[in-house]
């Protein structure tokens, strides 16, 4: 926390406000947020330089998913307040943990004493992911605490996420995400195109959901931010429309909103840090 503040200073941050309205939901606005994380950790590193790559990450991973597991409480224990992002003025100053961790460890992998592996997670799409295996399994564990559950989702639930997600138009997908643009994590999301999927193709709108929520499990829990904020995005417009019982469709939504959550513990969580990441742009913007 120190190093990362001390980076602020460092970099010139004190006073400095984002403008302008943007064209695009883009949700790699918190620049100068991941450039503190970024400066900080550098500067952590260099002060224990025998410590290899992926223990570096220890510490400021925990100090991020504690910022969120502490807000995550607050939620639950003022659930009325929680109905209203705005009064999580603290979690808005910062980017989500999620989004922090992907970012810091996209921007530093590979550059400590050990070389970090990477391990192929999707060549249709060309995603490479570290193989970071101790900050997933504290990522992962963090994640099951503040969403209030220990359950692991079962490979035959996997499964059928798989066979809902094999209908996604991968082409489609990259252009509405631009995936192959990210930095921080998520680059920009062509938010109409989104609604219009949902609105118009149920059937394409779950196996883009499916497709994003394989990929999270696919890439673990420290990197698969940019899915894991496409599907609280997609997931929340999803809800809206079919489980209402006035869609027609809100049983086999309700099927798949518990597969969903059998795969994905805290589905909720990705949901609430979606909106978190919007909220938090809208009022970089108005400044």
């Amino acid at each position: 926390m120190l190093a990362h503040e001390l980076a602020h200073i460092s970099l010139r941050h004190v006073g400095q406000r984002a403008s302008g309205l943007p064209a695009a939901i883009d949700l790699s606005k918190w620049q100068t947020e991941f450039a503190a994380d970024e400066h900080g950790f550098r500067m952590m590193a260099a002060a224990f330089p025998s410590v290899r790559t992926e223990v570096q990450y220890i510490g400021p991973v925990l100090l991020f998913e504690i910022v969120d597991l502490v807000g995550g409480l607050l939620e639950r224990a003022n659930p009325e307040a929680a109905a209203d992002i705005e009064n999580y003025a603290m979690l808005l100053v910062h980017p989500s943990a999620s989004a922090r961790v992907s970012s810091l460890i996209n921007g530093t992998f590979g550059r400590g004493p050990q070389q970090v592996r990477f391990a192929e997670v999707d060549a249709e799409l060309g995603i490479m992911a570290p193989d970071l295996p101790l900050v997933d399994d504290l990522v992962a564990r963090m994640r099951r605490i503040r969403a209030g559950t220990v359950a692991r989702a079962h490979a035959e639930d996997v499964e059928r996420l798989r066979r809902f997600a094999s209908g996604c138009d991968r082409a489609r997908y990259n252009a509405v995400f631009q995936i192959g643009q990210e930095r921080e994590g998520v680059a920009q999301i062509d938010a109409g195109a989104v609604i219009d999927l949902i609105e118009d193709d149920h059937e394409q709108a779950q196996a883009w959901i499916a497709f994003a929520a394989c990929m999270c499990l696919a890439i673990g829990p420290a990197m698969s931010h940019a899915f894991r904020s496409h599907l609280g995005f997609m997931n929340t417009l999803y809800r809206v429309k079919y489980l209402e019982p006035s869609s027609g469709r809100s049983m086999h939504a309700q099927r798949f909103q518990n597969l969903l959550k059998a795969c994905i513990p805290d589905l909720a969580d990705a949901e609430f840090d979606a909106a978190r990441e919007l909220h938090g742009q809208r009022l970089r913007s108005s400044h």
